[in-house]
C-alpha cells in the first residue's frame, strides 16, 4: 500500500479491504480498492472491439475503450444512429432536407443547384489542368494505374467486376433496364442536357443570345438571335458549318478567299481538288494539287481564332503533321494578307515559285554579289517579302542586268532580342526573297557562300511552317536542329498584329483599370482592344558551319 493512500485510510478501512472477499494480493492495492468500491468481480472489456480494458488509475477505473479509434468508431455508430432517427438518412446531408438546403446555398453563392457545374468550379478546374505540362499529365496517369492495380487489381476501377455488378444494379434499381439509353427518362434528359450545352457554348463563343425556343438542329431552320454587342436582332441557322454571326458586327465581305485561290490556280493552269477529305481523315484540306503533292488551306481570322473558331494552339501544326507524314507539303495562307492587294501579289508569286509555275528564271551563275545598302534592302523586302523589313547589319544581293533580283540580310544572332538567341559568334539569315515573278535558281547558296567568305562565321535561319516544311536550305547544307513550336498573333479588326506588340508594360500604358492578376491578353479583351488569337505552326530551325 503506498503512503497516498494511507495518508486518507485507517487501519480498519484498509483491514477492511484487505480481508474482503474480492481482495487478490497479485493486484496492486489501489485496482483492489477500486475493484471494491465498484464491485467489480471480473475485468471489463471494450465496448467496440471486446478487448480486454487496462486499469488506468482510481479516477478514471478502466475507462469504456480499449483505444481512441474504438472511441471514435462508437462515436460515430452512435451518430448515424441518432440520424437515422431524426432524418431518415446516416448523414444529414444525404437526407431531402440537408440536400435540399444544399442546394439552395449553392443556387445563391454559385448560381447553380451543383458547385461542381457552376462556372466558377469548371474555370478553376480548366486553370488547374491547363498549368499541367505533359511530362506532369504522364507522371499523374501512371500513379493512377499503380494505385489500381494495388487496390483493385486493374488499370481502372471501371474494368473490376465489382464495379460492373454495382452499376447493374442500381440500373435496375432505378430504371428497370440493363443499359442506360433504354429508358425513356434518360434519353429525355440527355437530349435536354445537350441541346442547353450547345446553346450555352455558342451564346458565349459568338458573343449572342437566343431570342427563340430551341427545338434542335435542323437543316435550314433559323432561330431568332440577338447580339449581345449592339443588340442587332437576326435571322441564322444552325445546319453545319453555319454559325450565328451578327450582320452588323461582322458584315460578309466582298471577296470570298477560297475564290481568290481558286483564280490564281486557274490562272496558272494547275489542275487541284477542292475540299479533300480523303488525304488526313478526318480533317480537310481546302485544296490539294495531287501533282505537286501540295496543299493549301485559306484561314479566316474569325473561324480559325482561338476564342470564336475553337483552334486551339497544335491544331494547325496538327494538320502540317499529319500532310508531311504523308509526303504532302501544307502551305497555310491568312486572310488578311489574301485581302491585302500588295501581300497578295506576293503569294501569287510564290505560290508560283512553287508550283514551278514562274514567268522569269534566271541561274545564280549569271548575276553578280553585291553588299546591298540598307534603305536600298528595306525598300526590296517590303515589296517582295511577306514579312517585310527586319532590321540587318549587313545584306547581300544578287543584280541581274544592273537590277537586283534577290537579297538576303543577315544580323549577328545575340542581337535578335525576341528570339532570344543564345547563339555567340554566329550570324542569322534574317530574310531571304526573290523579285516578285522572278525564280533565282541557286540564289542562297551563292548569298550564303559570299557572306561566309566575309564573315567566316556558322549562319542561323528559321524557316516558316505556314510555308510548309523546308528542303531547300538542306539543300545547300543546313543541318535541322528543331522546330521551335506554335506561334501566334493577336487579331484587332480582322488584322493580325506580332504579340510583342502588347505586351504587359505596352499595354499598361493605355488601359485605365489593368488588372494585374490575368494576363496582358485578357486585359485586352476585357477592354475590347483585341478580339481573339490565331496559333501558326512556328518555325523549322537550321544552321550552317562554317568550313
Amino acid at each position: 500500500m503506498s503512503r497516498i493512500w494511507a495518508k486518507y485510510l485507517s487501519k480498519d478501512e484498509v483491514a477492511f479491504i484487505k480481508q474482503h472477499k474480492l481482495y487478490s494480493a497479485e493486484l496492486p492495492f489501489a485496482r483492489n480498492a477500486y475493484n471494491i468500491c465498484y464491485n467489480i468481480t471480473n475485468t471489463p472489456k471494450c465496448e467496440c472491439c471486446n478487448t480486454t480494458l487496462k486499469y488506468r488509475d482510481f479516477k478514471s477505473g478502466y475507462g469504456r475503450f480499449c483505444s481512441r479509434k474504438c472511441s471514435n468508431a462508437h462515436n460515430v455508430n452512435q451518430a448515424k444512429t441518432t440520424n437515422i432517427r431524426r432524418y431518415g438518412s446516416t448523414s444529414w446531408l444525404q437526407s431531402e432536407a440537408g440536400q435540399s438546403h444544399s442546394r439552395k446555398v449553392s443556387k445563391e453563392k454559385y448560381g447553380s443547384e451543383v458547385y461542381q457545374q457552376s462556372g466558377d468550379f469548371k474555370k478553376k478546374v480548366k486553370n488547374t489542368w491547363s498549368n499541367k505540362t505533359a511530362s506532369d499529365m504522364s507522371e499523374l496517369k501512371k500513379s493512377r494505374v499503380k494505385h489500381n492495380n494495388l487496390k483493385y487489381g486493374v488499370d481502372h476501377f471501371f474494368q473490376t467486376e465489382d464495379y460492373r455488378n454495382k452499376a447493374q444494379k442500381t440500373l435496375n434499381e432505378k430504371y428497370d433496364v440493363c443499359n442506360p439509353m433504354q429508358s425513356d427518362t434518360i434519353i429525355q434528359r440527355a437530349i435536354s442536357s445537350r441541346r442547353g450545352k450547345l446553346i450555352s457554348r455558342i451564346e458565349t463563343d459568338y458573343n449572342v443570345k437566343l431570342d427563340d425556343v430551341f427545338e434542335g438542329v435542323a437543316l435550314y431552320k433559323k432561330y431568332k438571335w440577338i447580339c449581345k454587342e449592339c443588340d442587332t436582332r437576326f435571322y441564322h441557322d444552325l445546319s453545319i458549318g453555319h454559325r450565328p454571326a451578327c450582320p452588323k458586327c461582322f458584315p460578309k465581305r466582298g471577296t470570298n478567299l477560297e475564290t481568290k485561290i481558286m483564280d490564281l490556280l486557274d490562272d496558272l493552269n494547275i489542275d487541284y481538288q477542292v475540299r479533300v477529305r480523303h488525304l488526313i481523315k478526318p480533317r480537310e484540306v481546302d485544296f490539294y494539287i495531287e501533282s505537286k503533292n501540295i496543299a493549301i488551306e485559306v484561314h479566316g481570322l474569325r473561324w480559325h481564332g482561338e476564342r470564336v473558331g475553337g483552334k486551339f494552339k497544335t491544331y494547325h501544326l496538327n494538320k502540317h503533321n499529319m500532310c508531311k507524314d504523308i509526303g504532302v507539303k501544307l502551305i497555310q495562307l491568312y486572310e488578311d494578307d489574301i485581302c491585302d492587294e500588295k501581300k497578295f501579289n506576293i503569294i501569287k508569286s510564290r505560290l508560283s515559285n512553287v508550283l514551278g509555275k514562274s514567268s522569269n528564271r534566271i541561274h545564280a551563275r549569271k548575276c553578280k554579289v553585291e553588299k546591298i545598302n540598307g534603305s536600298i534592302a528595306k525598300k526590296f523586302l517590303v515589296d517582295n517579302h511577306i514579312q517585310g523589313y527586319a532590321p540587318s547589319s549587313s545584306n547581300y544581293g544578287l543584280v541581274y542586268e544592273n537590277e537586283i533580283v534577290s537579297i538576303a540580310t543577315f544580323l549577328p544572332a545575340d542581337k535578335r532580342v525576341f528570339i532570344n538567341s543564345k547563339q555567340n559568334d554566329c550570324l542569322e539569315l534574317v530574310r531571304f526573297c526573290s523579285k516578285l515573278n522572278f525564280n533565282v535558281r541557286g540564289a542562297i547558296s551563292k548569298l550564303i557562300k559570299a557572306c561566309q567568305r566575309e564573315t567566316c562565321l556558322d549562319i542561323l535561319t528559321y524557316s516558316d511552317l505556314d510555308w510548309g516544311y523546308n528542303t531547300s536550305y538542306t539543300k545547300v547544307g543546313f543541318e535541322f536542329i528543331k522546330e521551335s513550336g506554335p506561334s501566334f498573333w493577336y487579331i484587332k479588326n480582322n488584322k493580325r498584329y506580332n504579340r510583342f506588340r502588347f505586351t504587359k508594360k505596352k499595354v499598361k500604358q493605355y488601359i485605365e483599370n489593368y488588372n494585374d492578376d490575368v494576363s496582358a491578353y485578357q486585359n485586352c479583351l476585357e477592354n475590347n482592344i483585341l478580339t481573339d488569337r490565331i496559333w501558326g505552326c512556328g518555325n523549322e530551325v537550321f544552321k550552317l558551319e562554317y568550313k
